[in-house]
């Protein structure tokens, strides 16, 4: 008898990426360029009152893990300025950290974030209501969830995932912000976090 053996190693690769102006698909405000934004910064520079600006990154994520990923947002870091807090607003309609609503006024302050599949379907898979197709960035009807903020203390919210491995999800995340004019004047900086962990 012959014994025959291989070992696969275990793979998970994550790569963050800036999305130009031209190719983010937030609708309406101002779309801000890469560069500035890059896989790790997202300067909006200074901001007018009561007027969306947007902003966009790619993520893609490939694994060989049997049972797939899931990927999360938190913000480690709120968007402070000093003991100032930027308001985090309720879009629309009341969207929290784990439920999506239309934010299409721009005097509905705060910031937020949506979804848009690229390639597959991870973030109608993290969560098939609210990125249904319709509902993610640049759809008939985009939606947009709060960051959930460690500090708060909040959980992490996921925002790719799938159930198997995968050779490449492409999911881009839009970030929007808008400040209302009573907000405290200040610099303000915050750090978003993308977590991906394996199932193997």
């Amino acid at each position: 008898g012959v014994t025959v053996t291989a070992t696969v190693d275990e793979t998970l690769t994550v790569t963050a990426a800036a999305v130009t102006a031209a190719n983010c698909d937030v609708t309406a405000g101002t779309d801000i360029d890469a560069p500035p934004v890059t896989a790790t910064a997202i300067p909006f520079g200074t901001i007018s009152t009561d007027t969306f600006y947007n902003a966009c990154q790619s993520l893609t994520i490939g694994t060989n893990a049997a049972s797939g990923y899931q990927t999360t947002l938190t913000s480690i870091v709120g968007l402070d300025s000093g003991a100032n807090p930027f308001g985090v607003g309720v879009c629309d309609a009341s969207c929290s950290i784990t439920v999506a609503a239309a934010w299409a006024t721009a005097g509905n302050n705060g910031y937020g974030y949506c979804m848009k599949d690229e390639t597959g379907d991870a973030a109608a898979t993290a969560d098939a209501t609210d990125w249904a197709a319709a509902n993610q960035c640049g759809g008939a009807t985009p939606k947009f969830k709060l960051v959930p903020d460690l500090s708060g203390p909040q959980s992490a919210e996921p925002i790719m995932q799938s159930a198997a491995g995968i050779g490449s999800d492409v999911s881009e995340i839009g970030v929007r912000i808008s400040a209302d004019a009573a907000q405290a004047a200040g610099a303000y900086t915050g750090i978003f976090e993308y977590t991906t962990t394996g199932t193997f």
